[in-house]
């Protein structure tokens, strides 16, 4: 049924998966010059609130887009309950990806400027978002647990 707990769940997920293209996940200040700080976000860099091109940043965005469009296909596969746990189950994967992404180009930025990223509040939303995706499959499963009981007393 789509109008049970676990959809209110899964909606969550998705927009707060479809909030870190647009939220800072971690900044950094440039070698030598403590002034400039580029701020990556999952769609670019930005410095000043300018965006920069830099490359190796089109994985964040396929890996926050796929989370967010697996969330939203998720709660549109009530029907199918093994299908949408397991569904659940490849959006908590995307995100746990996501935030490991950010986290080796975090250590690739420290070993090329040899600065000390700065995780800023966006890489917290992938980790809400696997919160709410783990609520999802708990209330899915009740859902089951629910229907095994009824078919059993008929």
């Amino acid at each position: 049924m789509i109008q049970r707990k676990q959809t209110i769940y899964l909606l969550i997920s998705a927009v707060l998966s479809a909030l870190t293209f647009c939220t800072p996940l971690m900044a950094f200040s440039l070698e030598g010059s403590k002034d400039i700080e580029m701020t990556l976000t999952a769609l670019s860099f930005q410095t000043g609130g300018a965006p920069v091109t830099a490359p190796g940043t089109w994985y964040l965005i396929f890996i926050a887009a796929m989370a967010t469009l697996m969330a939203f296909l998720a709660i549109f596969g009530y029907k199918n309950r093994k299908q949408q746990v397991r569904q659940c189950y490849s959006v908590i994967l995307a995100n746990a990806l996501l935030i490991g992404s950010v986290a080796l180009y975090a250590a690739a930025v420290l070993q090329a400027e040899g600065t000390a990223p700065i995780y800023k509040w966006g890489i917290a939303l992938p980790v809400a978002a696997i919160a709410f995706d783990i609520l999802a499959i708990r209330g899915i499963k009740h859902d089951e647990a629910l229907v095994r009981a009824a078919d059993r007393l008929r």
